[in-house]
């Protein structure tokens, strides 16, 4: 949506991914011995969901240009033996100088 010297935007992105080829590690117990096996795998599944804000001002139309986004983003990784949620918050901002 523009007004004037202002831009805003709203967005959302997702990403869904069936038995993805992932890090897989476990412990294994040999002949007496025991060690972590590291080794690539398919997992169950892996998902991820972002939802981001962007506003952008001409503070000094054909000028000076300020802009930033901020967001919350999701990461679930389902594997054979294990289950990862990872949240965050996403930003970051620009001064652009042009003519």
């Amino acid at each position: 949506m523009t007004k004037g010297i202002f831009f805003g935007r709203l967005s959302g992105a997702f990403d869904y991914y069936k038995n993805p080829v992932m890090e897989d590690k476990y412990w294994v117990t040999e002949n007496g011995s025991t060690f972590l096996l590291n080794t690539m795998n398919n997992q169950r599944n892996y998902h991820s969901f972002e939802l981001r804000a962007t506003l952008r001002i001409e503070a000094i139309p054909q000028w000076l240009t300020i802009s930033g986004n901020v967001g919350w983003g999701r990461q679930i990784s389902k594997g054979l033996r294990y289950e990862h949620t990872h949240d965050g918050m996403i930003g970051n901002w620009d001064v652009m100088l042009t003519h």
